[in-house]
């Protein structure tokens, strides 16, 4: 579900075509456009020590938009002006999803 809404926001800024892969066994996905996205699975991470040993840092001065999977397990190396997108199952409708936007500079 995430890595879809990842592709559907790539393709919104040109960096992801219909020939893109999301592989589950990778840490990060670069693609390159007007704006570049990260898009970082974090779940084979054990602690955000692991994300700073693959260059956390040098993404985040690339100025790009980080789209991160299993924040949690690297919560303490996020941002202050992070956005959250969680999306959740409803229990009335199998297919039905929750999303819920928090966090921002804005915020």
């Amino acid at each position: 579900m995430v890595a879809t809404m990842v592709i559907a926001v790539g393709t919104q800024y040109a960096v992801i075509t219909a020939d893109d892969q999301d592989s589950s066994l990778t840490i990060v996905n670069e693609y390159e456009g007007r704006t570049p996205l990260f898009h970082f699975d974090m779940y084979r991470l054990g602690s955000s020590d692991e994300l700073f040993d693959i260059g956390w840092d040098d993404y985040l001065a690339r100025g790009g938009v980080c789209a991160v999977e299993w924040s949690e397990r690297v919560s303490d190396a996020l941002p202050e002006d992070t956005i959250f997108v969680d999306i959740a199952r409803t229990g009335e409708h199998e297919d039905w999803r929750t999303i819920t936007v928090t966090g921002g500079r804005f915020a």
